[in-house]
């Protein structure tokens, strides 16, 4: 392989994995977002059974 295609490569690999990181921090934040909720839904049904 050149360097002229290695280089290619790499700059394709980051681009790829740069991607990959931003759908990474994107699925993490909906999982958190989702448990949030699920915490949030469980205090109000208990806020409910105490009343």
């Amino acid at each position: 392989m050149s360097t002229t295609e290695m280089s290619s490569t790499l700059k394709s690999f980051e681009e790829a994995r740069t991607a990959h990181l931003e759908k990474m921090k994107q699925y993490n934040n909906t999982c958190a977002d989702i448990t949030r909720c699920e915490k949030e839904r469980e205090a109000a049904i208990r806020g409910r059974k105490r009343s």
